[in-house]
């Protein structure tokens, strides 16, 4: 059995170069989640995506990277309410009525209501002064569109990558 014994020095050396390994892999995983961020906010507005009407979802879509002991945490999301539903999909219906009425495309003035059958399915619209309508449906799917989930998916393969960049510039300088 061979023991070799670390001088102070070289022991507080050992411990500085652990605290900046991890710092290396901390900035790599955050260098790698603020690419998912830019990835999930660009695909608004393109075909088959989400439109962007007040821009308030895009701006809410934020990253978290934290170290719990050992273990490095990354998290990507938004605090919006209404972002899961647009990511994986939803379908909504009444809580206190066996209908829900919304307008569609105008503003809320009624002035005559009619029946219309379309795809086999049964609603009632009522006609806005402004063009828009008033639909009186059972309820509504909204379409999963998701905005976060490709862009992670995507944007795993850069983790090592990222994590191996910022180590390699710890051992050079």
């Amino acid at each position: 059995m061979i023991s070799i014994k670390l001088s102070e020095e070289t022991r507080r050396m050992l411990e500085n170069q652990s605290k900046n390994l991890s710092g290396a892999i901390l900035r790599g995983f955050r260098n790698t989640l603020y690419s998912m961020v830019t990835k999930a906010k660009n695909t608004f507005g393109r075909t088959g995506q989400l439109h962007i009407v007040t821009g308030h979802l895009r701006r809410s879509i934020k990253s978290e990277v934290k170290r719990e002991g050992d273990l490095f945490i990354g998290s990507i999301g938004s605090n919006v309410i209404y972002a899961a539903p647009h990511e994986f999909g939803a379908v909504i219906t009444p809580k206190r009525s066996p209908f829900l009425i919304f307008n569609v495309g105008g503003k809320s003035f009624r002035r005559k209501a009619y029946k219309k059958v379309a795809l086999g399915k049964e609603a009632y619209f009522k006609e806005g002064i402004k063009g828009g309508n008033w639909v009186k449906v059972r309820s509504v799917k909204i379409p999963a569109r998701p905005f976060i989930g490709p862009s992670v998916r995507n944007s795993l393969r850069s983790l090592d990558r990222n994590i191996n960049e910022e180590i390699q510039k710890l051992l050079k300088g």
